[in-house]
């Protein structure tokens, strides 16, 4: 399959490139994101999606003007000029009528605008990532900022290759392909129109068949902009997928099936495997796909659509095989149960297990789920394949602790698995080195959901009663009572011991006298394994092992928080972590209506002297004057909470010489690493600050989840304050009240 590459000339004069690929009915293809024909088609990781976009179809699509082979330039980039490339590409082509497929940050408002004045030609609409008001895409007050960035520097990158979605080889070509197609010019001006549009008026026209989907993770486009398209849709189908859309072939297991069924497309296997010699090697060996066995030995699946390469591994109950997908064209692990000790309930519980990870979608620490099905009632599970091997051969090579350094950042992929999970309710029940495998890189995988619990579900156990692996199985685990995130918190934390110790925090002669222990016995001191350990370490190892959930730590974010600060201290460096606190003043909008002018500007004065005040005893960098309030940054998380002490403790001291005072302070902390411009910090860690001093009460001190585990044990008094939805951001946020006691 190959692509065809032609120029069209747009009613405006600018000639577009465009690009031919397949066969079958036409699916054009908007993006809306410079674009390089030439170069997509040479990155491994676009041209498998746009081949999967093609089977069964002749896929359309073009380089946006400004970028890629058309004519680069080009000053106008409103909404009529960009919906122009789209109308000259199907006029040129002469399409009567074909389906219309969207993704990119500008490609839903095209595809809506070119639909909505053309509905008899699109036969079909998919919309994936699109919104209707790009004002609400973010705060106005980020906006011009952002294209300021953008004009200097170009994207930020990081917001789409610095995701544990994406391999380290996709990274680099995915930089390479957003660099090579626009100028930072044209990236400001593409946003500076996306902040205006606004299709909301067209949509309830829209009555072709619509498919809308978002990513949840999508760095640009929130997910609730998606979630209220779909709901001015009432007839089209909502598909939400985890991950970062931003790289949408990483989930290409959901997108593409979606959009064919969708479509109505049947397709073939692109090619069978080529016979090989007994030697194992022959024609297949250079035609992209794995060897295979001799024909005569071959065993399939799935109809023949999963050829079996070579035996993985073989237990009591499943044997794993690396198997050729001969539709997709890529390898895959296939689980299948031992038929000759099939039951219904272990039936039961393999499926359940493929429903389960299948929820997780594309997740960089979490072994993907590809497909399930049965061969003559056995039923089978297709993953990801992780070629690195299993956890536990890496411990066995190492034959006691690994390198700290090592230990940690496997952990931190543990971790980062269990908090996307148990997000989810999900709890995995079954955490061991057998069950995390590594990639070619080296970063770890967590899989084998097949005893996992979904809260409020019914549970499936395992032959015996008992879930679990007696070296990590938690007490409540042992004695059969409920099972919670900070049960796998307990089994991560006999594992960490494992990791940094080289032997699990209890040992027994059999699995009885293991579990004893877990119930009865408090756990040696990783220390007295690892003398070297950090005692921050040992503290969060030991909190994790502790017999009542009670005293576990909360949540994995909250674990994955302290690894983090663990290895930071251990490269000997620190992250351009800032602690942001803002302030504001009770009534501020309303001070000069009820005062007057004199009398508000006192007010006004008496907050900023105190703030200062408590800003250059705490080391505390103004940042700006935010009109009612001061915006500061802190390098420690201590150094904050101190100075919000310290500011409350200033208003009550003022309001004691000034009864009648009106000054009431409000203060919001948060932590995160910034953008930084000039001398001016923003981005999501910023923005959440000011969101929890909006939250605030007169008096109050509200703190993230992030500024509380940075000040653990620091002897600062902090109230659960639960979850609460603040403005702009999707999932609840975890707030804090800090107190003090007086002479703090």
């Amino acid at each position: 399959m190959e692509q065809e590459i032609g120029f069209c000339t747009a009613s405006d004069g600018v000639n577009i490139a465009y690009a031919t690929l397949g066969s079958g009915p036409p699916l054009v293809y908007v993006n809306g994101w410079p674009s390089h024909l030439g170069l997509e088609w040479e990155k491994p990781f676009s041209r498998a999606l746009l081949e999967a976009l093609a089977e069964g179809s002749t896929l359309i699509r073009y380089d946006m003007r400004g970028s890629g082979l058309s004519d680069q330039d080009i000053s106008d980039f409103s909404l009529e000029s960009l919906s122009q490339d789209l109308k000259a590409v199907v006029h040129h082509l002469d399409l009567e009528q074909f389906a219309l497929l969207s993704l990119g940050t500008l490609a839903g408002p095209i595809a809506i605008t070119y639909a909505a004045a053309h509905p008899q030609r699109v036969t079909q609409l998919i919309l994936f990532g699109g919104f209707l008001r790009g004002n609400q895409v973010m705060p106005p007050e980020r906006q011009q900022p952002f294209i300021d960035y953008l004009a200097r520097f170009g994207i930020p990158l990081f917001e789409f290759v610095d995701h544990p979605d994406v391999d380290i080889t996709t990274q680099r070509d995915l930089r390479d392909l957003i660099e090579a197609s626009a100028p930072p010019a044209m990236l400001a001006a593409l946003f500076r129109t996306l902040f205006s549009v606004d299709v909301s008026d067209l949509v309830d026209g829209l009555s072709m068949p619509i498919l809308t989907m978002h990513a949840r993770g999508d760095p640009l486009i929130p997910f609730a902009l998606g979630r209220e398209l779909a709901a001015r849709l009432p007839k089209a189908k909502f598909v939400p997928i985890e991950g970062p859309s931003a790289v949408a072939w990483a989930q290409m297991e959901v997108t593409i099936p979606e959009i064919r069924r969708f479509l109505g497309i049947e397709v073939e296997p692109k090619r069978k495997p080529a016979p090989v010699s007994a030697a194992g090697r022959g024609e297949a060996a250079d035609a992209g796909m794995t060897q295979i066995v001799s024909p005569s030995e071959t065993k399939t699946f799935g109809s023949g659509r999963y050829v079996v390469r070579r035996l993985l591994g073989q237990g009591a109950q499943k044997s794993v095989y690396l198997v050729d997908d001969t539709i997709l064209g890529r390898q895959c692990a296939l689980s299948v149960l031992n038929a000759a000790l099939l039951d219904p309930k272990d039936v039961d519980r393999i499926k359940r297990e493929a429903q389960t990870m299948a929820q997780f979608g594309a997740q960089s620490n979490i072994v993907t789920v590809y497909d399930y099905g049965e061969e003559d009632g056995t039923p089978f599970i297709v993953c990801e394949y992780v070629p690195g091997g299993e956890l536990r051969d890496e411990l066995a090579a190492a034959a006691g602790p690994l390198p700290l350094e090592r230990a940690l950042a496997v952990a931190m992929d543990i971790c980062r698995a269990l908090s996307f999970a148990h997000r989810r309710d999900i709890v995995h029940r079954d955490l061991k080195p057998e069950n995390v495998w590594l990639t070619e890189e080296r970063s770890a995988k967590l899989g084998d959901f097949g005893i996992a619990l979904s809260l409020g579900r019914t549970r499936l156990t395992m032959p015996g009663g008992l879930t679990g692996t007696s070296t990590y199985m938690a007490p409540e685990q042992v004695s059969g009572g409920d099972v919670d995130a900070r049960s796998d918190l307990y089994a991560f934390g006999a594992l960490l011991y494992e990791l940094v110790t080289g032997r699990p925090p209890f040992v027994g002669d059999d699995p009885n006298a293991i579990m004893y222990q877990h119930v009865n016995t408090k756990p040696e001191s990783p220390l007295d394994h690892n003398a070297s350990l950090p005692l921050g370490l040992e503290r969060l190892i030991m909190r994790l092992l502790a017999k009542p959930k009670a005293e576990r730590p909360g949540s994995a974010e909250e674990v994955l928080t302290e690894l983090e600060q663990a290895a930071l201290e251990l490269a000997g460096g620190s992250a351009d972590v800032h602690t942001i606190l803002f302030t504001d003043m009770e009534g501020s909008t309303t001070l000069a209506g009820r005062l007057g002018d004199e009398k508000a500007q006192e007010v006004r004065r008496a907050h900023n002297e105190i703030v200062r005040a408590a800003l250059q005893a705490n080391s505390g960098s103004e940042i700006k004057h935010t009109g009612d309030g001061i915006m500061a940054s802190f390098s420690t998380a201590s150094s904050a909470l101190d100075c919000a002490i310290a500011i409350q403790q200033g208003v009550a001291s003022h309001k004691e010489k000034h009864p009648n005072s009106p000054l009431g302070v409000y203060i919001g902390l948060n932590a995160g690493e910034p953008i930084a411009e000039d001398d001016d910090l923003f981005g999501t860690s910023v923005d959440l600050a000011a969101r929890l001093v909006d939250h605030a009460q007169p008096g109050q001190i509200i703190a993230s989840d992030v500024v509380r585990q940075l000040a653990a044990g620091k002897n600062f008094l902090f109230s659960d304050l639960g979850e609460a939805e603040l403005r702009g951001f999707e999932d609840p946020v975890k707030l804090w009240e800090l107190g003090w006691r007086e002479g703090d």
